[in-house]
């Protein structure tokens, strides 16, 4: 008995994933199409996060820009990333959060 429910538990828990992994890719695919609406460069992916390069200011402008409203991204300063961004991709109000302040943050700079 205990492994039956042991094993349902485990089929119950790839259909969860499998559901998830369905949020995560229609969620990216909507800020990965903001993004580039916006004229951020955005690289493809098939990951949980998405790559970008701002379309004003510098990488690191934008990202502390963005902590100063609270979201925190990922910047990695070095001559071959420094003028990238990553965001990974978090609940649809998560990412409602991030490209708000994105936009504030950035209407604030100039283009490169």
């Amino acid at each position: 008995a205990f492994s039956q429910v042991v094993a349902q538990a485990a089929v119950a828990a790839v259909a969860d994933m499998r559901a998830n992994v369905v949020r995560i890719r229609a969620t990216r695919e909507r800020v990965r199409a903001e993004l580039a609406r916006c004229g951020h460069r955005v690289w493809p992916s098939e990951t949980n996060f998405l790559w970008f390069r701002p379309a004003r200011g510098t990488a690191k402008e934008v990202f502390e820009g963005l902590r100063r409203h609270a979201i925190v991204i990922r910047h990695f300063a070095g001559p071959k990333t420094g003028d990238f961004l990553r965001v990974t991709i978090g609940t649809e109000a998560e990412m409602d959060r991030f490209l708000d302040a994105l936009d504030t943050v950035s209407n604030g700079m100039t283009p490169p």
